[in-house]
Formats: C-alpha cells, structure tokens, sequence
C-alpha cells in the first residue's frame, strides 16, 4: 500500500485529478485550501481542476470546499449535505429546538437538517435520543446528560445511517416524544425521496411518536422524488425558512402547523 501522506512513488506519479479523488475517496469532503497546501498547487490551479471534475461529474464544489460523488448513487452525500443551504438549516434547527423540555424522547433521522437541529440543542438539556444516523449520535458526545440509542441493523457508509429490517423492528420496540425529520423533496401533495432504503424506518419513527416535525428548508419544495414518504396528514409540524404559497395552502388544509425560522 502507498501512503499518499508520506510520498509514495505512484502517489507522485498520479495527475492533480486522481490526487484529488484520491484523498476525497478516503475523506469525503475536504476545503480547497486544504487541497492546495496537500497538492502543493495554488488556489487558481485547483480550483481550474475542481470545474473540470465538477463538469465530469467526479466532485462537488461547496462553499470553500468540494466533495467526493459516489458513482453508485445520484444523492449527495453526507459530507456534502452538511455543507449545503447551512445557514438555512441552522436557523430551522435552533427554531425546531424551541419545542423541546426536559426529560423527552426524540427519534431522530439521518439527514443533515436533523443534524444542525441536534447541533443547537443546549449540552445541560436532559433527553432521551433515539437515532439511524451515526454522525447525529456522535454529535451528542458533549451532552452528558442526553442518553442515545443508535438502531442496529445495516450500515450504509455513504450517508453514514443504519437501515434494513433490524433497524425498523428496533424502532418499533420503542416510543418518542417527538420525530424530527427532513426529505430530499415536497410538492403540493406529499413529501418524497430519492431513495426507498429508509423509509419504512422512518414510517415506524412517525407511528411510534406523539409528534412529527418536518424540518426542511425552500430549496425542496415544489420538487417531486421517485419515491413517497409521507402524505401530508402524517406532519403534525413543518419548520422551514421560506415557504411557497401553494404548498402553504396545502398544508394548511391538511391542518399541519407552520412555523418559519428567521435566519
């Protein structure tokens, strides 16, 4: 094995582009500072390389950085949801933390909004955590007094979740005070994703909790994924940062309660 950090011959041997996904395939997403201090380029030349990556479809660019595309999947990953609308999601997260007290019970999805949600949850509060995604457990390590479960089941490295059978049964053993949750996408009839390998999981999360609160911010709405999550009936809460009048109407009408984060 080459240690690319230490100067391997075929590490030397590599063009800018395969340094690139290199590192990125080790480390998911990393700022292009960082990758012209390791690639030992200057900032114009990576990011010349980056556009030509980002055309093929290999990477990502964000906000100072780029992250890694995986080729068996069109859904970004988590490295790169954490990295996009943040602003928004942080203003629907500290909002979504308003409901709290405690001594409640929270399941807790895998997605980047619920983990901007957990990242404004005060380190004295007193809670029980029930969650699929382990980076949204590990951001718990400072709360010495929040308990967490992480499901058991299948690991999916790529979005860093726990999903299969396992993980749904494990579920449905247990009982929440509150289910925050976000999707890929919602139109004016229901909320949708691009992928079908958590939902039963999150559908047993929405029947054994008291509340559902949907946190998701205006870059998702008026779109429609392949498959459906939820019908609108299922929302007890929708916290988002701007909301289209269309989708208001519906869900008003479908008596879920709206709330906008002021960013």
């Amino acid at each position: 094995m080459i240690d690319i950090n230490h100067g391997g011959s075929i590490w030397y041997l590599m063009n800018d582009e395969k340094k690139i996904l290199s590192i990125l395939q080790t480390r998911e997403y990393i700022s292009i500072h960082e990758l012209a201090k390791r690639l030992y380029v200057s900032l114009p030349t990576i990011r010349r390389d980056l556009t030509t990556m980002e055309a093929d479809g290999q990477v990502r660019r964000t906000h100072g950085g780029v992250t890694y595309i995986h080729p068996e999947s069109d859904i970004s990953p988590i490295a790169l949801r954490n990295h996009e609308h943040i602003e928004e999601k942080e203003a629907i997260g500290k909002e979504a933390v308003q409901l709290l007290s405690d001594g409640e019970s929270l399941f807790i999805d895998s997605s980047s909004t619920a983990y901007c949600f957990v990242k404004a949850i005060p380190k004295d509060m007193r809670l029980n955590v029930v969650t699929n995604g382990s980076f949204i457990a590990q951001a718990f390590h400072e709360h010495p007094h929040v308990h967490v479960e992480l499901v058991g089941g299948q690991y999916d490295p790529h979005h860093a979740s726990v999903i299969g059978a396992e993980a749904t049964h494990f579920i449905q053993s247990r009982f929440a005070d509150w289910f925050f949750v976000s999707d890929n996408s919602m139109d004016t009839h229901c909320i949708t994703s691009q992928s079908n390998i958590d939902i039963d999981l999150k559908q047993a999360m929405h029947a054994h909790a008291q509340q559902t609160i949907l946190l998701m911010d205006d870059s998702k709405f008026l779109n429609t994924s392949f498959y459906k999550v939820f019908d609108f009936d299922a929302i007890d809460q929708l916290i988002t940062n701007h909301l289209p009048k269309e989708i208001e109407k519906a869900l008003i009408e479908n008596q879920v309660l709206i709330k906008k984060a002021v960013q």
